[in-house]
């Protein structure tokens, strides 16, 4: 058994590789046979990658036509955004409510610390984002997790899992981690000072202001997502238009 949630494991991770780099075309239907000879494996590792992976938002299921390669709307993605507005606004009010614990409290102010290190030293970009990436995640996850309320993290973790950017049109997904590569330094200073003040009036147990502060902050995220989306689309579109 072990073996087989191994073997599974694996295939999850390298189908969804494939998919996040554009390997196959949305709306491209998926087939266990054809991607048990790619993968060198099985089907049933693939048969349970692709539930995984349709769990997560990435492949469409439907009984009798099987599994399909999602495609993604500016309206699909700007909607799971405006959801998780909401929850993590709630999240700040029950947070609040709940006050922090010693944990929490120290989680934030560390994520704090850091990434006005990395935004100091003019180093935030390096590595990809990704310690800016990192610090990010854990700021918003601390104030989930000071809910206490496994319901709404569940909730919230599924508008993260949907991808929030197709570039040009389809041909390339990016998950809502890597959002961050769109921004430039303004907004990822203004998104350090909404950190600061949510974790203020968090620490103030100030639900209201703390869930306004949240509001506009991913609204800002938003912005930048839809620009980038409308940014790409109109590249592919001139590059495709231009003579050979």
């Amino acid at each position: 058994m072990a073996q087989t949630l191994t073997r599974s494991g694996a295939a999850t991770i390298r189908l969804r590789e494939m998919l996040l780099t554009g390997e196959f075309a949305p709306g491209s239907r998926l087939t266990e046979v054809v991607l048990a000879g790619r993968l060198g494996v099985s089907r049933t590792p693939v048969r349970d990658a692709l539930s995984a992976l349709a769990q997560e938002g990435l492949l469409a299921y439907e009984p009798n036509r099987g599994y399909e390669v999602r495609s993604c709307t500016l309206e699909d993605v700007l909607g799971a955004y405006q959801v998780r507005q909401t929850l993590e606004a709630l999240a700040c009010r029950l947070a609040a409510e709940r006050g922090l614990t010693v944990v929490h409290r120290a989680r934030m102010m560390d994520a704090n610390e850091r990434i006005a290190a990395l935004l100091e030293g003019g180093s935030w970009r390096e590595g990809g984002a990704r310690g800016w990436r990192d610090l990010n995640a854990a700021f918003h996850d601390t104030i989930i997790a000071a809910t206490g309320n496994k319901a709404l993290a569940r909730a919230i973790a599924d508008t993260q899992r949907l991808p929030v950017l197709v570039e040009g049109g389809g041909s390339r997904w990016f998950t809502h981690g890597e959002l961050v590569l769109a921004f430039d330094d303004a907004a990822i200073r203004q998104s350090q000072e909404d950190h600061e003040a949510i974790f203020a009036a968090l620490l103030a147990q100030d639900g209201e202001r703390a869930a306004a502060v949240m509001t506009r902050h991913i609204e800002r995220a938003k912005g930048v997502l839809a620009a980038t989306w409308r940014q790409s689309a109109t590249a592919e579109t001139g590059a495709r238009q231009r003579p050979s």
